[in-house]
């Protein structure tokens, strides 16, 4: 069920007036300013600031308390105000950088805190977070194994694990094995750094999860190294070679990138 704020960003993106695929593109604009809203909202801080205790309507006032308590905020009373610094600059290669957004939390001592954030949302339990060739990848993770590469050059060019054999399969999850956590970090990210330094490397993911007529459902916020093993511990035997991702492809990408999500 969609708050008044965001029935008011849905109104401005006029939402309801748009066929799926524009509709989709407008959507992910909606929740990254709803994200920014949240986040910068001066009534949200001071009912933190207050120990105001949320009731089941108080949707905003959880979903803010849950992005502080992601990063270890509990006690609220240091905090000045709470600023979405934007726009987040290209990646050296030019591309789009993973963070969406960065919240720039400033004290009352004069110190703050800039949080690069990944704010998704989606009708689906999964969403593409990463499309890149098997060159890129290699190159940007720093896969030399000649065989790990030559199975994942077979599936970009094939874009389906059905024509591996039972021991392929199992061949490429025990080569993927050693690096499964800086895989999906850099997949999530586009950086292998588990600690960070460049903002647009994000090191939260709030993902809100809509209903199948495009209202607010629900929200989750984790840490990147949380997301990751949330991604890990839930992979299936055999499902994205152990990384917790559905491997795939994008229309017109077909045999010459790997789309993950």
């Amino acid at each position: 069920m969609n708050t008044s704020k965001l029935n008011e960003l849905y109104d401005l993106y006029k939402i309801n007036t748009l066929c799926y695929g524009k509709n989709y593109d407008k959507l992910g604009d909606v929740y990254e300013d709803y994200c920014k809203y949240l986040l910068s909202s001066k009534d949200l801080l001071y009912k933190a600031q207050a120990a105001h205790i949320a009731t089941e309507e108080d949707i905003e006032y959880r979903l803010f308390i849950s992005m502080m308590n992601s990063h270890d905020v509990f006690d609220f009373s240091g905090i000045n105000k709470i600023m979405v610094d934007e726009p987040v600059p290209n990646r050296n290669s030019h591309g789009k950088p993973k963070t969406d957004l960065i919240a720039n939390i400033i004290y009352a001592n004069g110190n703050n805190d800039k949080w690069p954030i990944s704010c998704k949302q989606s009708q689906n339990t999964k969403v593409a977070i990463a499309e890149f060739s098997v060159d890129t990848i290699c190159s940007e993770i720093g896969i030399t194994n000649f065989r790990l590469k030559e199975l994942l050059t077979k599936f970009q060019v094939t874009a389906s694990a059905l024509t591996f054999t039972k021991s392929e399969k199992q061949e490429l999850r025990d080569l993927m094995k050693p690096i499964l956590r800086i895989f999906d970090r850099w997949a999530l990210t586009g950086s292998i750094n588990e600690e960070p330094t460049d903002l647009r490397v994000p090191t939260t993911i709030v993902r809100f999860q809509l209903n199948k007529i495009h209202e607010f459902q629900s929200c989750s916020v984790y840490t990147i190294e949380n997301y990751i093993d949330k991604l890990i511990n839930g992979a299936k035997r055999g499902g994205g070679f152990g990384t917790g991702l559905s491997w795939t492809y994008a229309t017109g990408s077909k045999g010459h990138k790997i789309q993950f999500k």
